[in-house]
């Protein structure tokens, strides 16, 4: 079986430099590029955070530290306790080397580690599994289990929120926040969700969209050199899943050219072709729509076909 991804329609105009515009800075190692992803997020810009995300990835082969720092962001190794929990965690070790792209086998180790008392293990655990599979909330939301455990509540609160912003149903995950604030087993876990209710509640909204009939654009937005940006990268659960799809994305480019705003604009079933497909977007730069003879700011919508061809 032949595996594609193709382009079934797109609702703007192809112009004629992109690239992926993310500070390369910011990504210089893993851990630098996981703090950049949680800032971007927190601030409330999607865009950035998926651009981040793409770079993310390629961080996942570097060490998570600069070779000769003085000292490293992470805690010391958790003792192993000899005990059930340590078995099933060196069965569990053993099955996620085998399977490394698997969010699931990742998601029970890290749990396993919690559940045994070891939050370093699992913070570094996860800090590498975010970093091999970058869209996906749940790890986020391990992630902040970890983090608050060893009282790094900051850092906990923008890895909620970067779960939440890769979150399938927002609406059902502000729920489940809410509830957690309330009732975590977990009760230090409480305090964090509530500041990640107050953080998203103080972000900026979106653009409005539309821009009425008396202003239609004597030309549309359109992507400079589309062979440029970053072709969506099928998240490897998912092709292992055979996971198809079409998702539609609404996107705002600004005045300027720049991509201010991305949403979901209908999914194609699986939030991870939708996010990857959204970061594949975010890498590219635009050219701003023309109303009245002038640059202006414009939502639009594309939709991209996720497809396994024989």
């Amino acid at each position: 079986m032949k595996f594609q991804v193709s382009i079934a329609q797109l609702l703007l105009a192809i112009g004629a430099a992109g690239a992926i515009h993310a500070d390369a800075a910011a990504c210089s190692t893993r851990d630098v590029c996981i703090s950049a992803v949680m800032d971007a997020a927190r601030s409330g810009n999607l865009v950035s955070t998926l651009q981040l995300t793409t770079e993310l990835r390629k961080t996942a082969l570097l060490p998570a530290t600069k070779p000769g720092s003085a000292s490293a962001p992470l805690g010391p190794s958790d003792p192993p306790h000899g005990n059930a929990d340590d078995t099933l965690i060196a069965t569990l070790e053993a099955a996620s080397a085998k399977d490394e792209f698997s969010p699931d086998v990742r998601r029970t180790l890290a749990q396993a580690y919690l559940s045994a008392g070891r939050p370093h293990d699992a913070e570094r655990y996860l800090r590498e599994s975010v970093a091999l599979i970058p869209i996906h909330a749940q790890l986020w939301g391990d992630l902040a289990t970890a983090l608050t455990m060893q009282g790094k509540t900051s850092d906990a609160v923008s890895a909620l929120v970067v779960a939440y912003a890769f979150a399938a149903d927002q609406g059902q995950a502000r729920k489940l926040y809410e509830q957690a604030a309330a009732m975590s087993p977990l009760q230090a876990m409480r305090p964090v969700y509530a500041e990640t209710l107050a953080a998203l509640a103080s972000m900026p909204p979106l653009p409005e969209t539309g821009t009425g009939k008396k202003n239609k654009p004597d030309k549309m937005i359109a992507i400079q050199n589309p062979e440029e940006c970053a072709k969506p990268d099928w998240p490897r659960h998912s092709l292992r899943r055979e996971e198809t799809g079409t998702v539609t994305i609404a996107f705002y480019v600004d005045e300027n050219g720049k991509l201010a705003g991305i949403r979901n604009a209908g999914s194609s079933g699986h939030i991870a072709l939708d996010l990857a497909a959204m970061a594949g977007l975010a890498s590219c730069k635009f050219s701003a729509a023309v109303i009245d003879g002038k640059p202006a700011a414009l939502w639009m919508k594309m939709q991209y076909v996720w497809t396994l061809q024989e």
